[in-house]
């Protein structure tokens, strides 16, 4: 009768629990970093000047802005709803907010992991649902390069021609016709988006060394391309008018906040430099011509 044998760890089982101590060590590693990087976001802000603003809202005002900010929320996440085959209008809405929440207090791709998880745990084929998210970016970003055109025509039109908020404009506007040019002209068929990622791998081994190349580049468009091309002639209708409905909500949150907190007086002549210049961000020419419009729209 022979003893029974010891049961002896292999190395498969050893890398397994390395790996899943690795994995516990590293999801807490994220925590206490999330968790730092919030404290110094939270200190940086100033209490006092938000707790002034708010004081000065009704209980009305209030209700409408957050309205406003709900319909924001569900608008954008309407494109990744059509994008994303059996992801739903809901399942998009939790994965734009779970991901908004996590860019918030962690650096990226953190936000893409955390998406890539739902994706996952919903049952959604996760290349599909990656692919849906480039496409969602893409629209997200044409329609964000191109609000500046429409603030700069709005402070053109109340505050008169300023060669300042006319240059970041242009070059928004460019770049945003320059990106749906592209999109458009690669979605056509599998041949065109190899034919655009070879391009692609071209110009950014000029720009990095380093940078993917023309073959890996052609290899990712087309399966980019495979991955989108069923859904995107069919919803990039309903997807545009829900970005520029985004875009208006949100001009409209920014002036209704104007309006509430007493910011309604006429700009005059003499003073329509100082005000405008007043709301630009460092390195934000873009959110200036889109401020500067939306201040003069809530002038009466």
């Amino acid at each position: 009768m022979q003893p029974a044998a010891e049961v002896a760890v292999t190395p498969p089982d050893q890398r397994r629990q390395v790996r899943a101590i690795v994995i516990t060590v590293g999801k807490w590693a994220l925590i206490v970093f999330a968790l730092y990087y919030f404290t110094r976001l939270v200190r940086r802000i100033d209490w006092a000047t938000v707790g002034h603003a708010l004081s000065l809202l009704t209980a009305w005002q209030i209700v409408v802005l957050l309205l406003f900010i709900a319909a924001r929320q569900v608008v954008s996440a309407l494109p990744l709803s059509l994008f994303v085959p059996g992801l739903g209008l809901g399942g998009a809405l939790a994965n734009d907010l779970g991901g908004t929440t996590v860019a918030v207090v962690t650096p990226p791709p953190a936000d893409i992991v955390v998406r890539m998880a739902m994706f996952r745990t919903w049952g959604v084929d996760v290349a599909r649902g990656v692919a849906g998210l480039i496409l969602n970016s893409l629209f997200y970003h044409v329609a964000r390069l191109a609000a500046p055109v429409l603030g700069f025509l709005l402070a053109w039109f109340w505050l008169g021609f300023d060669p300042a908020l006319a240059w970041p404009a242009l070059t928004g506007g460019c770049v945003a016709l320059a990106i749906a040019v592209v999109l458009a002209l690669s979605m056509r068929s599998s041949g065109a988006a190899a034919a655009a990622g070879r391009l692609a791998g071209r110009l950014l081994r000029k720009v990095r060394k380093s940078a993917p190349g023309p073959e890996d580049m052609e290899r990712r468009f087309v399966e980019f391309y495979e991955n989108v091309s069923d859904r995107l002639y069919k919803t990039w209708p309903a997807a545009s008018l829900s970005m520029v409905l985004l875009v208006a909500l949100e001009a409209s949150i920014l002036v209704l906040s104007l309006r509430f907190v007493g910011v309604s007086q006429r700009l005059r002549a003499g003073r329509r430099s100082d005000r405008v210049a007043g709301l630009r961000p460092a390195g934000a020419d873009g959110v200036r011509c889109r401020r500067a419009g939306l201040v003069a729209a809530a002038a009466p």
